[in-house]
């Protein structure tokens, strides 16, 4: 008899966010992030970076993820 198993593989939109804080604040791109939590982005990462060109510019820079759809796989003990 033989046992029926599956493997499931997702697959991942990615997108940046990316504000910068001496503009709009801190507390602008906190509500951003927010925003697209609710559209089910999920947080990966956040890194403080400068500008290349401007070292008094700061950015917050939001790196997120979300799911896109699955394949589900289904294996078959020979």
């Amino acid at each position: 008899m033989s046992e029926k198993n599956s493997v499931v593989n997702y697959q991942w939109e990615y997108k940046t966010l990316r504000h910068d804080t001496s503009i709009m604040g801190y507390e602008k791109g906190m509500n951003d992030l927010s925003r697209e939590g609710k559209n089910g982005w999920e947080l990966v990462s956040t890194v403080a970076t400068t500008s290349p060109t401007n070292s008094d510019t700061k950015y917050l820079c939001h790196y997120l993820k979300r799911k896109t759809g699955m394949f589900v796989i289904d294996l078959k003990e020979a």
